[in-house]
């Protein structure tokens, strides 16, 4: 009898939303306050801050906005990416709006023909990134009431990225062809403001069951004990870097959805010990993101399992910066 993995994937994955289903269905009033929980996020804190952007870049990649085709643009991206300048306009608009606007413009690239599929993993390690209007804003002066530690978050996620993206330059390099180093593909067709809005509602309102979902299966996590299994072994990873025990749960948490694990730990406290935990978090995401990113990034055929790699590598990266940063303050 040959083993068919394809098959034995849908029969796990069906057992689990079944479990799932029966878990809601069991205690339905817990269940659809932890669904009320992430609506409160995502319309507060998500909505307001990223539709706006997404908006704007799609009229951006639309309309031209940015062409990369000078020398210097293109021999720096290069020498230190094997990128086309193509690169500059995405980490940008990832750098200015965060998650997940640096996957949905390497998904548009591609699908304009415009990059390859090696170039797409490539951009896919720099350009994954949070925005500052969250690392600034909800985290360094809403949560951790310090201004200076959300600046400092800010700087070490962007260098982290950078050193990510240079780590998976050779990534992608052999048999594909090169494309031409030009922009996006100018839309000519009439209600170019209703089609970006269209799409762009469409984009966040995806984001928001994304966070949602994320927020009732933390729930069930902890609910199950889960997170409490987890916790020895989060605990050694912790003690590497000197973190209190304390923060398992909420490092956990956070490893699911950011948001939620960036909130619990600055419960607990608000010291420059947090800080490392906090850029790993951001860095590597969360579940919530990076369902929303694969989403995209599926389109230029980018498995899963990679998208997750260039995310744990940015956040170790970011970690062990911050470790040595902090060392200093």
């Amino acid at each position: 009898m040959t083993y068919n993995k394809s098959l034995t994937k849908k029969i796990v994955l069906s057992v689990l939303i079944l479990a799932i289903m029966i878990i809601l269905l069991i205690k339905p009033d817990r269940y659809i306050q932890s669904f009320l929980d992430g609506v409160s996020v995502w319309a507060i804190c998500v909505l307001p801050a990223l539709f706006p952007f997404i908006l704007l870049t799609k009229l951006m990649s639309v309309l031209n906005v940015f062409q990369f085709n000078n020398k210097f643009f293109q021999k720096s991206s290069n020498k230190l990416f094997n990128l086309s300048s193509n690169v500059f306009f995405v980490f940008f608009m990832s750098i200015i709006s965060g998650y997940p606007i640096g996957s949905k413009l390497i998904s548009e690239l591609y699908e304009n023909g415009k990059i390859n599929e090696g170039e797409c993993k490539r951009m896919c390690a720099l350009c994954s990134t949070s925005g500052p209007m969250f690392i600034l804003g909800t985290i360094g002066t809403g949560l951790i009431k310090n201004a200076f530690f959300g600046i400092l978050i800010l700087i070490v996620h962007i260098v982290s990225a950078i050193i990510n993206g240079f780590i998976f330059r050779k990534v992608g390099l052999k048999n594909l062809n090169k494309l031409p180093d030009t922009a996006f593909i100018n839309d000519k067709s009439n209600n170019i403001l209703s089609k970006c809005i269209d799409t762009s509602i469409s984009s966040v309102f995806m984001i928001g069951g994304y966070i949602c979902l994320s927020y009732v299966l933390i729930d069930i996590l902890n609910d199950f004990h889960i997170i409490g299994f987890l916790s020895d072994i989060t605990n050694n990873f912790l003690s590497i870097f000197n973190a209190d025990g304390l923060f398992t749960g909420s490092f956990i948490n956070g490893l699911v959805e950011t948001t939620r694990g960036v909130m619990d730990i600055t419960k607990i406290s608000k010291t420059k010990e947090i800080l490392p935990l906090i850029v790993f978090l951001v860095n590597f995401s969360g579940v919530s993101i990076l369902l929303q990113s694969i989403t995209y990034l599926q389109r230029c055929k980018i498995k899963t399992s990679f998208v997750i790699l260039t995310k744990l590598s940015h956040a170790f990266v970011g970690l062990i910066i911050m470790r040595v940063l902090i060392i200093f303050i």
